[in-house]
C-alpha cells in the first residue's frame, strides 16, 4: 500500500503540470505602452550613411564625453530620421546620442555637439535579442501605433539598455520608441 501513496502525489503533480502548461515554454508577447519622456541634455554626433558606421560614431561620442570629464546620465541612444526600407544605405540619416548631466554640459566641438531634446509622448517596447533582428519589433510597434489611434510624430529612437561587450547577442535589450500624437 505504501508505494501507491508515493505514486499518487507524483501522478497528480504531472497531471497538474500538463493542465496548466507549466512544462511548456511561454510564447513571448511584445508589450507596448505609451509614456511621457522628459527632455534630456545629450552629447550627439550626426551621420549620413550605413549603420555599419555605428560603432565608430558611438566611440566618438563616448570619447568626447570622457575627454570633457562629463557625467553620463543614462544609456546611449540611436535616433533614426529615415527608413532603411525606403532609402539607400548611403542616404540613411541618424545620430548617436548620450544623455549627460545638464549642469556640466559644454559646447560640443568638431563632430560631437550638445543639445536638449524636447519632452514627448512615446509608444515604446523592449526588443530582446541581436540588434540585427530588431526590424520585426519595429514593425509590430508601428502596427500597434496605427491600430491604437496614434500617429508617429517624429524619428524612431533606440535606447541600448545593456552592453554588447558584456552580454551575448541573444540577451541584448533595446527599448524602441516612436514619438506619438493621438489622432
Amino acid at each position: 500500500m505504501k508505494p501507491k501513496r508515493v505514486l499518487l502525489p507524483v501522478v497528480l503533480a504531472l497531471i497538474l503540470l500538463l493542465i496548466c502548461g507549466c512544462g511548456k515554454k511561454a510564447k513571448k508577447e511584445v508589450e507596448i505602452s505609451v509614456k511621457r519622456v522628459e527632455s534630456l541634455t545629450v552629447a550627439y554626433a550626426s551621420h549620413q550613411g550605413s549603420y555599419e558606421a555605428m560603432p565608430e560614431v558611438f566611440q566618438k561620442v563616448m570619447s568626447w564625453i570622457q575627454e570633457e570629464g562629463l557625467q553620463m546620465a543614462g544609456p546611449p541612444m540611436g535616433v533614426y530620421y529615415n527608413d532603411p526600407e525606403e532609402v539607400a544605405p548611403e542616404d540613411l540619416l541618424w545620430e548617436v546620442q548620450w544623455p549627460i548631466v545638464p549642469k556640466e554640459a559644454k559646447e560640443g566641438k568638431d563632430e560631437v555637439k550638445v543639445k536638449t531634446t524636447k519632452p514627448m509622448e512615446v509608444a515604446f517596447t523592449i526588443h530582446r535579442g541581436p540588434y540585427e533582428q530588431v526590424g520585426p519589433t519595429f514593425n509590430r510597434l508601428i502596427k500597434w501605433i496605427e491600430e491604437n489611434g496614434y500617429q508617429i510624430g517624429g524619428p524612431a529612437r533606440e535606447i541600448w539598455l545593456n552592453d554588447p561587450n558584456f552580454v551575448p547577442p541573444e540577451s541584448l535589450k533595446t527599448e524602441i520608441q516612436f514619438p506619438v500624437v493621438k489622432k
